[in-house]
């Protein structure tokens, strides 16, 4: 039984919805700049334009509210009553544009060599999360007894990135770290949304919530204090926009891959056990509801995404990596039953999403999501922790979980990038 815990799981709804319904932006976001839009005028035609967002970037007709599409041009939504325009292209031919600082692999096979087979290719590698002393209020922490190390998420990305960062460059990457240490890389703090998080609070109805939360508090009683929500807006939002203004501004890679691993919700905190599932699965960019749409800046975003072409880059590497890393875990692939992502293909282990990571990292973003945290296999082969060749744990003799992740996910890369199938069609 696990001593002390917090709930592994993240699909906490945040309670700024009233906030982002009111300004039509998300939390924290910049003003939205639609005249870079200007630069794929005639870029794309109709049919991949509308296509794109059938099959990967929105959830039935959800674009319909945001977006019209006519013969020769779309109108977008950007803003209360402003809308812009964007011009189709005559040609059924892609015309590609230079407004995008990564290279496709097209673009990029011209360099590459058999002994060094991802030459020159700019790898980010952004391991998801924080560790140390960050992780349990980031809640991707738990601890099983007193004698046991914790399991925290933000390490463990931690230790498969400094490894694969190793394995990369033997190979020829140009690796890019986008967190190096447990420490978060933004320079803000939980303190400096208290002021937000007050807000919030007195939207739902709060207007004296206590200012701190005790941490074997139950959930519901946590989210009713300014420190839960600060703390959100710390971690889960300014955090990741400050990544990717990196990613953006300074590394500007080629791809990059968000290292994850995964959990399931366990029921009562108070009463946790591991739960028999173990499984694995991708995510790319897509699936926007009507609710996001409305977003003036996850509108402008999906947009920038599907006239940058993303969408297909992201699709071939998600299926390239996918069946190399299944191979290496033997996990099977995990099925939502949610109605927030797509399949984009009949690969059982790709699916399509929209988070924020995946979303403002303006590259081909692979998001990768094995094993289950709270699994008893996976919570063995962390107290495990890193060794080299094979060992017995919990009844099989393996490598370290740590290798296995790197192991699947190179092996993967490398065909993506040597291999001579095109990337695939809107």
């Amino acid at each position: 039984m696990l001593k002390t815990c917090a709930i592994l799981h993240a699909g906490l709804t945040l309670s700024w919805s009233s906030l982002v319904a009111q300004d039509r932006v998300s939390p924290l976001s910049p003003p939205v700049d639609w005249k870079r839009l200007d630069a794929f005028q005639g870029t794309i035609t109709r049919t991949a334009f509308e296509g794109a967002l059938k099959k990967v970037y929105s959830i039935g007709d959800a674009y319909k509210h945001t977006i019209e599409i006519h013969e020769d041009h779309a109108r977008i939504q950007t803003g209360e009553d402003t809308w812009t325009t964007l011009k189709f292209s005559k040609s059924n031919a892609l015309k590609r544009t230079t407004r995008r600082f990564w290279r496709s692999r097209k673009e990029i096979l011209p360099s590459l060599t058999k002994e060094r087979p991802l030459n020159s290719v700019r790898i980010a590698l952004d391991p998801g999360h924080l560790g140390g002393p960050w992780a349990r209020m980031e809640e991707r922490w738990y601890i099983m007894d007193d004698s046991e190390k914790p399991v925290t998420e933000g390490d463990l990305t931690l230790i498969v990135a400094k490894l694969l960062e190793t394995r990369l460059e033997a190979l020829g990457a140009i690796v890019l770290p986008v967190r190096a240490s447990s420490k978060p890389t933004t320079p803000r703090r939980p303190k400096d949304f208290e002021d937000l998080a007050r807000e919030d609070l007195k939207r739902m109805g709060l207007t004296d919530p206590p200012i701190k939360y005790a941490l074997e508090a139950p959930l519901e009683d946590r989210r009713k204090s300014v420190q839960w929500h600060s703390e959100k807006y710390f971690y889960r939002i300014s955090e990741i926009r400050h990544r990717a203004q990196r990613i953006n501004q300074r590394l500007k890679p080629d791809i990059a891959l968000c290292l994850h691993f995964n959990a399931e919700a366990w029921g009562d905190p108070s009463k946790p056990e591991f739960v028999p599932r173990n499984h694995l699965h991708f995510l790319i960019n897509g699936a926007y509801s009507s609710y996001e749409l409305g977003m003036n800046d996850e509108r402008f975003q999906m947009i920038l995404r599907l006239l940058q072409g993303t969408h297909m880059e992201e699709q071939a590497l998600a299926e390239s990596v996918a069946p190399h890393l299944a191979r290496h875990t033997q996990l099977p692939a995990f099925q939502y039953i949610t109605n927030n992502v797509k399949r984009p293909s009949p690969n059982p282990y790709v699916y399509a999403r929209n988070l924020l990571a995946n979303r403002l990292f303006e590259c081909p973003v692979l998001y990768f999501e094995p094993y289950v945290m709270n699994s008893e296999d996976v919570f063995a082969r962390v107290q495990a922790g890193l060794y080299e060749g094979e060992r017995e744990v919990n009844g099989i003799t393996r490598s370290s979980i740590f290798h296995e992740y790197v192991e699947g996910t190179v092996e993967g890369l490398v065909a993506y990038f040597t291999t001579t199938q095109e990337a695939p069609n809107e």
